[in-house]
């Protein structure tokens, strides 16, 4: 495909309207490379607020959701995606996320049940440029304080407490110096959930749901699906 042709052929058709802001969900066509994802997505961004000479547009995008193909291996390469996009959301103005996380399909690119994203980009753009509303954003990484054989973390938006969709929490994962990552425990206490593994001591990272794939258990009270994430006490 060449160069701009999609902007030259659908976004300067619409350029001189009107319009409020943008939603956006995209990404996927981006996995080969997503290293280069949050300067080429910033990028797009300041290019689509030029176009339309503001540079306070509401821009709101979707966290990429859950998804593999299964002749392919887990190269976690949807997992950089997400915390590009969870990044250009936190450093660019005038920006909301929907987390989606739960929404993916195993072996089919497109979410077959299209609603509750839509209402997850509904409830950004009340909460964040049309007055207001209560539980419009998913549970996101805040902190970490780092034990000697666990890790407390503490979250943003987690007003209420987390609820376990099934009989554990899953997905996390701790490491040790040797930057070797294995499945651990999860223990919630109101906001907080502590982290660790059977025989692992001086943890040094932490990550949930670092994976193409996987089954989402941790949810905000509001319903809303806690956001993947990694953190590391060297970084």
């Amino acid at each position: 495909m060449s160069p701009g042709v999609l902007h030259e052929s659908m976004l300067e058709r619409v350029c001189p309207y009107t319009l409020a802001g943008f939603i956006y969900y995209q990404g996927e066509s981006d996995d080969h490379r997503p290293e280069m994802y949050y300067t080429l997505f910033t990028q797009m961004i300041r290019n689509w607020r030029e176009d339309w000479r503001d540079d306070t547009l509401p821009f709101i995008c979707a966290q990429l959701p859950m998804h593999r193909y299964a002749a392919d291996e887990d190269w976690k390469n949807w997992c950089l995606l997400r915390e590009a996009q969870m990044r250009a959301f936190n450093t660019v103005k005038n920006m909301g996320i929907a987390v989606i996380i739960d929404c993916g399909e195993f072996n089919d690119i497109h979410p077959r049940d299209k609603i509750p994203v839509g209402h997850r980009f509904a409830l950004q753009a009340l909460s964040r440029f049309y007055g207001g509303c209560d539980g419009a954003d998913a549970p996101v990484f805040k902190s970490a304080v780092w034990g000697a054989d666990s890790v407390e973390l503490s979250f943003k938006h987690a007003k209420g407490g987390f609820e376990v969709r099934g009989e554990q929490p899953k997905g996390f994962e701790i490491c040790g110096e040797d930057g070797i990552y294995v499945p651990a425990k999860a223990v919630i206490n109101d906001k907080v959930i502590t982290v660790f593994a059977e025989g692992l001591t001086e943890p040094r990272g932490v990550r949930y749901l670092w994976t193409n794939y996987g089954e989402v258990t941790v949810y905000g009270k509001y319903g809303l699906p806690l956001a993947p994430f990694r953190t590391e006490i060297y970084q």
